[in-house]
């Protein structure tokens, strides 16, 4: 092996560098986030930053999770995103998997028209008129339905669909079994690593929903987590507003520690879908190599 010369090391120390001020310029608005959210307002005002609380204050996080409407939402957002996920991806793929198949009458005009609605959409105006005469306002099935199959999702797995050996079908057919009994006791268990990506990618869109909300919900049973977060963290902000009014106007008393408060709120909508990564990343990986290795 060739010694190492002193400028490819200094390039190596310069990129090792790097990366580190990139990771800390990353990690560091996160964890000031965290470290607010657990100390009173004295320590939080006496230092300029926080790196450590010197005293643990769990204030925040109590009159967070003792506030109905943010325990409730947080509960309509995990399910959501739970049985919304799964509901969606049921969807993307058994329309990926009919659609991979060549002979399908009329499969490149299907095909033509969803790729249509990735480039243009009906406008926002008729899309609420549509949602109202479905009859589908302030209820909990615009919160998933309308967006029951994400294209990008769906091209993902048709892709993977479409590469999966055709001998593996056809033995199957041989032995008698049936379109569905294929999907089911053998193409979904061939595409653990793409199920995987894909309900994650729904989950993440699920659990950051707020948008919905705010066009059809006005019962605040059905509000999600992130629709709550923005409530304190943004509109309020816009309208000259703060956290404690937001309480105030729903018969809480007023906060000791505001700021304290929204970045608590913060920390409960972010680090749960965080949580659930770790034990989808070795399938996330090998499905954003779908395409790229034909199997």
């Amino acid at each position: 092996m060739a010694k190492r010369g002193i400028g490819s090391r200094l390039f190596d120390w310069a990129n090792i560098a790097f990366f580190l001020v990139c990771a800390f310029t990353m990690v560091f608005p996160l964890w000031n986030v965290l470290t607010t959210s657990l100390v009173g307002a004295g320590e939080y005002y006496s230092r300029m930053i926080v790196w450590w609380p010197q005293k643990f204050d769990w204030t925040a996080y109590q009159f967070l999770f003792n506030d109905n409407m943010i325990s409730r939402s947080f509960v309509v957002t995990a399910l959501l995103t739970l049985f919304g996920s799964a509901y969606n991806l049921l969807l993307t793929t058994m329309l990926a998997y009919g659609l991979s198949k060549k002979l399908l009458p009329g499969r490149n005009t299907i095909l033509l028209l969803i790729t249509i609605t990735m480039f243009f959409d009906g406008g926002l105006i008729p899309y609420y008129m549509l949602i109202k005469d479905l009859n589908m306002m302030n209820t909990v099935w615009v919160l998933f339905i309308p967006g029951a199959v994400s294209v990008g999702n769906f091209i993902i797995t048709k892709a993977f669909f479409s590469q999966l050996p055709i001998e593996v079908e056809e033995s199957a057919r041989i032995d008698g079994a049936g379109d569905f009994r294929i999907f089911a006791r053998i193409i979904l268990p061939l595409s653990t690593p793409l199920l995987a990506t894909i309900f994650l990618f729904y989950a993440v869109v699920y659990w950051n929903s707020w948008y919905n909300v705010l066009l059809f919900i006005q019962n605040e049973s059905l509000y999600t987590l992130q629709y709550v977060l923005r409530i304190m963290v943004v509109q309020d902000g816009l309208s000259n507003k703060s956290a404690t009014s937001f309480f105030l106007d729903r018969g809480r008393s007023s906060l000791e520690f505001e700021e304290g408060v929204r970045m608590g709120m913060i920390v409960i909508a972010v680090v749960p879908i965080l949580c659930v990564y770790p034990f989808l990343q070795k399938y996330f990986t090998k499905g954003v190599m779908i395409g790229s290795i034909k199997g």
